[in-house]
Order: C-alpha cells, then sequence, then structure tokens
C-alpha cells in the first residue's frame, strides 16, 4: 500500500509540473522573457500628435517622423549604417530592427519588427526606408529600438565553403 501511494504522489508532482510549464507559455510569460528596457534607452512618446526620433547606436542609424493617432502608431523614416565596422563590408546577410512598447517604468509590452532585410547591398551606408503602421498596446509611453544582423565580405551565401567569406555578427540590446 505504501508502494502505490509513493506513485501516486510522483504522478501528483508530475501534473504539476506540467501544468507551471504550460501557465510559463502563456502570453504574459511570453512578454516577461523580455525583462525591462533600462530608462536611458527609453524615448518617450505622445499620447497624441507629432512624433519625431533620432535615434543612434553603434552600427546604425534610426530617423522618423510619424503621428500617434488614438492607439496607432504610423512612421516613415529610413536607417542607415553608420559604423560599428559593418560600413565596409559588402553585404548584410541579415538585418532585424526591433521595436519595443513600453511603459514609462521600462517594463515591455511588446515587440515588432520594424523593419527587415536579407541579402542587401551595403553602399557607404545608404538608407533603407520604411513606412509602417501599428497599434499601440495599451499602456504604452515609451518605446525603445534594438536590432541583429550579420554583415558579409566574401563569396556569395549560397556558394560559399568554409573561409570562403569573412561574417560579422552584430547587434543592439535596449535591455544591456
Amino acid at each position: 500500500m505504501r508502494f502505490h501511494q509513493h506513485v501516486i504522489s510522483w504522478k501528483l508532482l508530475f501534473i504539476i509540473v506540467c501544468i507551471a510549464v504550460l501557465l510559463g507559455c502563456q502570453p504574459f510569460g511570453a512578454m516577461s522573457r523580455f525583462g525591462s528596457i533600462q530608462p536611458q534607452r527609453l524615448l518617450m512618446i505622445p499620447q497624441q500628435g507629432p512624433l519625431h526620433i533620432t535615434w543612434e547606436a553603434r552600427h546604425l542609424t534610426v530617423a522618423c517622423k510619424g503621428t500617434v493617432r488614438k492607439n496607432t502608431l504610423t512612421i516613415n523614416g529610413t536607417i542607415r549604417i553608420t559604423g560599428g565596422g559593418i560600413q565596409h563590408f559588402s553585404t548584410l546577410d541579415r538585418l532585424v530592427v526591433h521595436l519595443y512598447y513600453a511603459k514609462a517604468s521600462g517594463r515591455v509590452l511588446d515587440r515588432r519588427n520594424l523593419y527587415a532585410v536579407s541579402n542587401a547591398s551595403i553602399e557607404d551606408g545608404l538608407p533603407f526606408a520604411f513606412t509602417r503602421r501599428f497599434e499601440l498596446p495599451k499602456g504604452t509611453t515609451h518605446i525603445a529600438f534594438g536590432y541583429d544582423g550579420k554583415a558579409r565580405e566574401g563569396a556569395a551565401r549560397v556558394f560559399r565553403k568554409k573561409g570562403d567569406a569573412v561574417e560579422h555578427p552584430f547587434q543592439h540590446s535596449p535591455f544591456r
């Protein structure tokens, strides 16, 4: 009889662990994986009206204008490669610029891709243009940018053999 109770205890523990894991995968748990954005990296946006932002990081600059109306952010602008060594490469294998929505405390409400490009030529920081429209999550008072990518010099990606190309991964996170 003790063996039977011991087996039931393990089954109950297994069920509790499974439920805890499943609850951790819900949307609230997914947003908490971002953590909080550092205060110096937050950019305040108006509740309503025009928006003008120029944001600079080690590798690129984002310059945009737009408007906030009701709960919608409409922006257009450019992304320019400016430094960090990637301007000396010939190709962007990948670049994804993220837009984070946050509260004044830095707590992230959501993240969207502002811009994404692959296999693009880098010509003296040639600007990449974008126009986007986003629904703002309730409580959004600030935004922040982040990005990740990989620049390449050398053979085409499809035909590249080991040692035939030089690659440079790069990134920026508003969390550090």
